[in-house]
């Protein structure tokens, strides 16, 4: 798989290509050059770690790390939240659970040697994705938001390698009717496994208890009960939990809301 560590022999150009992305590394000394750009053929093979002559027509971009030759390369997803506005609303009756599955695009960093943050050289989105405002003017965050068909209930809504399933468990315990209009997902404080060539993270699990109230948000430390021997690639961006409380209050907020 492409989330691995590679030793790089140095002054060489190795290329990783990974939907529309292709990437170019080469190391020189103490310094890592990257460059990339994006294919105009959607459905080129995915090609890993291979040796390639210097490209004509691309711009290094140049970071000063060590004397380590070992890249590591991770999948990470985006850096604000994402928001999706289902297709068809709907309604969850009271006492009622439904789990959504959230395709998000992932995006790929790249590591001086091991994956601390310190060590981070570069990161790129697969996919460029639209931003948009969540909530109100005086207290909404900026967000990605998400293309139509990227949820699904029940089934894994044909996932793809270049992206990561995101799997939200919502419990109506209100005693009236919730009606989704759009859902916001931090997935700052989301982990990402790997299994059998799937990207998942694990669960966000939300009681809601009505509009005027707060509602219980929970993050589990696993990977989905669903997914079998998953291995654990990669930490949350933020590990915070201080900011878990606020997160979750406008999360459960702004579920009903424009």
């Amino acid at each position: 798989m492409i989330w691995s560590k590679y030793n790089l022999e140095r002054e060489k150009v190795y290329c990783w290509k990974l939907g529309t992305l292709e990437f170019f590394v080469r190391k020189i000394g103490k310094e890592w050059q990257i460059s990339h750009r994006i294919s105009n053929t959607p459905e080129e093979p995915d090609e890993i770690g291979m040796e390639v002559p210097e490209p004509e027509n691309i711009e290094w971009k140049s970071f000063i790390a060590d004397k380590n030759d070992t890249l590591q390369i991770l999948p990470a997803l985006p850096d604000r939240p994402v928001v999706i506005k289902p297709d068809t609303t709907f309604r969850l009756m009271p006492n009622k659970t439904v789990q959504f599955l959230i395709n998000v695009p992932v995006w790929v960093q790249l590591y001086s040697g091991n994956a601390h943050k310190e060590n981070l050289l570069f990161e790129i989105p697969l996919h460029e994705l639209s931003s948009t405002w969540f909530g109100d003017p005086d207290n909404g965050i900026l967000s990605y938001s998400l293309p139509k068909g990227s949820y699904g209930s029940m089934g894994l809504n044909n996932p793809k390698g270049y992206e990561i399933i995101c799997p939200v468990r919502i419990a109506n315990s209100a005693p009236g009717q919730l009606d989704f209009q759009r859902l916001c997902l931090h997935v700052e404080f989301l982990s990402i496994y790997f299994e059998q060539n799937v990207l998942y993270t694990n669960e966000t699990r939300v009681k809601y208890k009505g509009e005027n109230l707060i509602s219980d948000i929970n993050y589990t430390h696993q990977a989905p009960a669903f997914v079998e021997n998953a291995k654990h690639l990669s930490y949350p961006r933020n590990t915070e939990k201080g900011n878990v409380f606020k997160k979750s209050f406008h999360f459960i907020k702004s579920l009903t809301e424009y």
